[in-house]
């Protein structure tokens, strides 16, 4: 009777750790392939260990700065995080241009850019990006809801691949906030 007992409790803790690492998986980023304005794919598998820090991105905002900016965070941090930018046009007509590789070749002469840059993706709306919908969603991302409001919305990913902080599109990349939390 008591060998009974036993090898159901064993069953249950084997159970109970297949659920437990069901939910870790997806609740990482490191399930999401996206396609790369060079042509090729981000997966974010690729910088497991490191932070990454997700941020949508448009050429013609008002703070459009934040792009070269980018580039400066991600030099003074090369060997703990990774940025990558995802243009998108869902505010305001603000990255027009369709081509991926326009949209990186303008990235990289007008900012400096030699980050990852994303093939331009909906980050709201009907038409939004599965990365986006569990960026938002803290049912799928087990860390917080957030709303994309405009362009320049930073998701900030630990090293296990798992949302770690959202940033407003007012906070500078370079700000002391988005420091600490990298430092973290």
């Amino acid at each position: 009777m008591k060998k009974k007992h036993f090898v159901s409790l064993i069953m249950m803790l084997f159970v109970v750790a297949g659920i437990k690492a069901q939910t870790t998986e997806s609740t990482s980023i490191y399930q999401f392939t996206i396609p790369g304005a060079n042509g090729g794919s981000i997966q974010f598998s690729a910088w497991a260990g490191k932070k990454i820090l997700i941020v949508n991105t448009a050429s013609l905002a008002n703070n459009k700065s934040q792009i070269a900016k980018l580039q400066t965070l991600q030099q003074n941090n090369a060997q703990r995080l990774v940025v990558v930018a995802i243009p998108c046009d869902d505010f305001n007509n603000l990255e027009p241009e369709d081509s991926a590789s326009v949209i990186l070749q303008n990235y990289q002469q007008q900012f400096g850019v030699n980050y990852p840059v994303a093939a331009k993706l909906h980050v709201t709306g009907v038409a939004i990006h599965p990365l986006f919908t569990f960026l938002t969603d803290k049912n799928l991302n087990g860390t917080m809801n957030s709303r994309i409001k405009g362009n320049f919305q930073k998701y900030l990913i630990d090293e296990n691949g798992h949302l770690m902080a959202v940033f407003a599109d007012s906070v500078d990349p370079l700000s002391e906030m988005i420091q600490q939390a990298i430092q973290q």
